[in-house]
């Protein structure tokens, strides 16, 4: 580690459970990097794969690095998150997953762009893996806009409330350490500790700017992510919870009122994405969870940032939570319902000319 400054630019956090199978790529994509000033930080989470070991390895052959590895017992991703901010004495701190990988341009374009716009988060652009068709897919469910692009902006200039909301990933930002820090902001435990994780962040944010560049992320789908609760992923226990915690973040930060409209927006897409999904068996309880979630949202307000269609699906879709029991609201649903169903929607985009 000759010539490296004793606190580098980035801390690079990288929790790793079970991963053995991708982790060498994750490594080697890591110390690839066009940026050199950063500290790596594998936190080992009690794996029971060669994990540790490759772990253990990467640190001792590449000593022009600073690689510090940490073996612990296993509690879960977001206490190793957590432990891994703890140990961080970077400028900046990310969040990688071990089973991912990133484009050798990730730090120096994060990194750059946050230090010439003073900002304290900086995001870029990012892609998924199918890796069961080895098909590369850009993440467009979410993410903010490129026309942000080099401006500096707050929740509050940003115009996209419902997208930066889902743009819950650390993996595609760097923050400035201070921010979370002196925020006191940490991953909770649970279902959505990425969405509560980000709701502190983005709202506690005064400067955020967007990195004018590609897609410099790998994110992988389509396979068992040792990282998240599984069971809790099927089953969508605490989803209605985590997103409550967001509306908490934002009573707190004095931005609710302003934009209850959005927030309604967000929540309510969200929950028939998540309806369509969940296993029958609990679809109920997990209507009767939104219900009450929207219960506490008052009446309805509607979104700037939707256009009239939208806007009608989310008043609709939020009504009927209000005010139907589950028995009802399921068949008041099924329109919205069918219009998620595959075939349904290449139909519909024929009869309107759309390729």
């Amino acid at each position: 580690m000759t010539g490296q400054r004793e606190n580098p630019m980035l801390s690079v956090v990288v929790p790793v459970y079970n991963t053995s199978r991708y982790l060498e790529k994750m490594l080697d994509s890591t110390l690839a990097s066009t940026f050199r000033d950063f500290e790596l930080i594998l936190v080992d989470d009690g794996s029971t794969d060669d994990s540790p070991a490759i772990c253990d390895r990467y640190r001792d052959e590449h000593p022009e690095f600073r690689i510090r590895v940490f073996h612990r017992e296993n509690r879960g991703a977001s206490a190793a998150r957590n432990f891994g901010l703890s140990q961080a004495t970077g400028k900046y701190v990310t969040w990688c997953d071990s089973d991912d990988w990133m484009e050798p341009e990730l730090f120096e374009t994060l990194i750059s762009a946050a230090e010439k716009a003073g900002a304290q988060i900086a995001v870029c652009d990012i892609r998924y893996y199918d890796e069961q068709t080895g098909k590369f897919e850009h993440f467009k469910d979410s993410l903010f806009p490129q026309s942000l692009a080099g401006r500096v902006f707050d929740f509050r200039s940003c115009g996209t409330i419902i997208k930066g909301l889902l743009d819950c990933a650390t993996w595609n930002k760097v923050f400035l350490r201070s921010l979370i820090v002196d925020n006191g902001i940490q991953f909770p435990d649970g279902f959505g500790e990425d969405n509560r994780f980000w709701a502190e962040a983005f709202f506690a944010a005064e400067r955020m700017v967007v990195a004018a560049s590609g897609e410099l992320y790998n994110y992988r789908i389509n396979q068992k992510r040792q990282t998240v609760c599984v069971t809790a992923k099927k089953g969508y226990f605490g989803f209605a919870f985590a997103l409550g915690y967001i509306k908490d973040v934002m009573v707190r930060r004095g931005a609710f009122e302003e934009f209850a409209g959005e927030y309604i927006a967000h929540i309510t897409m969200q929950f028939i994405v998540a309806y369509c999904m969940v296993a029958r068996e609990r679809r109920g309880d997990f209507y009767r969870e939104f219900a009450q979630l929207a219960s506490k949202c008052g009446g309805y307000r509607p979104s700037r940032e939707l256009g009239a269609g939208m806007r009608w699906c989310v008043a609709y879709t939020y009504w009927t939570l209000r005010h139907l029991p589950y028995w009802c609201g399921a068949v008041a649903l099924l329109p919205l319902i069918a219009l998620k169903n595959p075939t349904l929607k290449k139909i519909i985009r024929k009869l309107s000319g759309k390729n």
